[in-house]
């Protein structure tokens, strides 16, 4: 498994004397780390590999005489997954009653994406068309005094080809347009009525 700890474990014997020295050493291989290498139980963590693959080692054992014995052990590492990636790609504004286009940049290093979705997690909302498509697109729905919150959060997921997932969210302010404000302007006029002056 991809990070996951690996252990080489030995026991060794000597009948005349006592095992003075361990010494652990890769012989084929992606290189990997070995940790405690100088000891009967080595460890390493397992890289990632695109396929599966046959790490080889080495254990040399000493004794107090200065004889050595040599032994090999072989783990197979099982081929392992990237993750993909994906970008939205999604105005950050946009107002009310227009067409939101969504889209997104998706990757996956070591295979492809084979899947997507594209969701409405809060805020205003309309149906999204083409939802399970990489580009898709909804109607901004119409503010009203109901809608308490003028932020739609969305989100995409992509899932590749091996069942690994990635997802990426945005936020877009809805401006309200519907309901601006009326200006309210006068315009100052006067006129003279039986000598008297008036102003509107």
């Amino acid at each position: 498994m991809q990070g996951g700890e690996v252990l080489l474990s030995s026991s060794a014997l000597d009948t005349d004397g006592t095992v003075e020295k361990d010494e652990w050493k890769q012989l084929e291989g992606t290189t990997v780390v070995l940790r405690d290498k100088d000891s009967a139980s080595a460890s390493f963590l397992a890289p990632y590999v695109p396929e599966s693959e046959v790490l080889k080692f080495s254990l040399t054992v000493t004794d107090d005489d200065g004889s050595s014995s040599t032994d090999e052990v072989s783990i197979t590492l099982k081929a392992g997954n990237l993750a993909p990636t994906v970008i939205a790609d999604v105005p950050l504004e946009i107002e009310e009653r227009e067409i939101l286009l969504l889209s997104a940049t998706a990757n996956d290093e070591d295979g492809e994406v084979v899947s997507f979705l594209w969701e409405h997690i809060s805020g205003p909302f309309d149906t999204i068309r083409d939802s399970q498509q990489l580009q898709a697109s909804m109607s901004v729905p119409p503010l009203t005094d109901e809608t308490p919150d003028h932020t739609m959060v969305l989100k995409i997921t992509v899932t590749d080809d091996k069942g690994a997932t990635a997802f990426d969210t945005v936020s877009v302010k809805v401006i309200d347009v519907i309901n601006r404000r009326p200006e309210c302007r006068s315009r100052r006029k006067s006129r003279d009525i039986r000598g008297r002056s008036f102003h509107t």
